[in-house]
């Protein structure tokens, strides 16, 4: 019988390093939590109440994890969707806490319930009131912030807290695919400022079916794309012991690409990632491959790969 292997595609040196594909089986599953999550999920599907669904969620649990916060800072609570995600990160750390902001007193109320039937108050702390003027008050030093609420509020939210913001600390914001147009002042400001970069994902939602999140780490000193030299190849099991699969490539060297072949493959909705710098953009394309290897004891042998196919375009000069 053939013997078939995966490997997962690794987004790197966002927060500091590869993640952990490990790290995540190691964190016990918490049933009772996520039946809340689920219940919180199909009220907002219901409501409709927007939110950030599962495929982004799942993504910003990732990026919580990696980045081990002491203080998080959320804008825009709702039903506390995504604060239940949050929460549930900081709980398996064993540290931390969530101040969560939101300016309806009543879905606050709904939100502190959530969280306590998820047995994740003690993670949390849910202040009412305008954001913009609540993450002024919120003591740092910040870690990790989450802004999801009025696009007019991105910004600031952000200049409220950017003082506070640790350094390597990870900011993200949601909507900034279907919102880009009005939270401009944001956007300028960590994609000039940061190492900064937009992931895109297809959604399941009433409202939207690709959005994208904005993921920013406050530092001034810019990695690589993707965080692998521009000119190299990344492949699998690069430290591990003589094996097909350690030859098999997940990163290509960075590609020249035309503004045109950029703006028709983000329309297609094949851009999984970009980040703007120097006056290109730079962007990646995710495709998977059935990769044969010479036949083993056990039969034919083959591994389906995770690839991330790197360009970049230079900028129009009116961007």
């Amino acid at each position: 019988m053939g013997t078939t292997l995966t490997a997962t595609w690794l987004l790197l040196a966002a927060a500091g390093g590869a993640a952990d594909a490990g790290e995540a089986e190691k964190v016990p599953s918490d049933e009772k939590i996520q039946a809340v999550i689920d219940q919180v999920e199909q009220a907002c599907r219901r409501g409709p109440v927007f939110m950030i669904g599962p495929a982004k969620a799942r993504r910003l649990a990732e990026l919580v994890r990696q980045s081990k916060p002491k203080v998080v800072l959320e804008g825009g609570t709702a039903l506390g969707y995504s604060g239940l995600w949050i929460a549930r990160e900081l709980k398996n750390l064993g540290r931390g806490k969530l101040v969560t902001m939101e300016i309806s007193p009543e879905r606050a109320k709904q939100a502190e319930e959530s969280f306590r039937r998820a047995g994740l108050a003690g993670y949390v702390e849910v202040r009412v009131g305008d954001a913009k003027e609540l993450a002024k008050k919120v003591e740092g030093p910040i870690d990790f912030a989450f802004i999801d609420c009025g696009y007019s509020n991105y910004f600031p939210i952000f200049k409220a807290i950017e003082t506070r913001l640790t350094p390597g600390a990870t900011v993200v914001a949601d909507n900034v695919g279907i919102g880009s147009g009005g939270m401009k002042d944001y956007l300028h400001a960590v994609r000039t400022k940061y190492d900064s970069r937009t992931e895109w994902f297809q959604l399941d939602l009433p409202w939207a079916e690709r959005d994208a999140m904005e993921v920013t780490i406050i530092r001034r000193e810019r990695g690589p794309f993707l965080g692998w030299p521009e000119d190299k190849k990344r492949t699998v099991g690069d430290d591990a012991p003589r094996s097909p699969a350690a030859w098999l490539e997940i990163m290509t060297p960075v590609k020249p690409s035309t503004y045109q072949q950029y703006t028709d493959r983000k329309r297609e909705g094949r851009i999984t990632v970009e980040s703007i710098r120097e006056g290109y953009v730079y962007y990646a394309i995710e495709t998977d491959r059935d990769v044969p290897f010479p036949p083993s004891e056990d039969g034919p042998v083959s591994a389906w790969f995770f690839v991330s196919e790197r360009y970049k375009a230079k900028l129009p000069a009116e961007q």
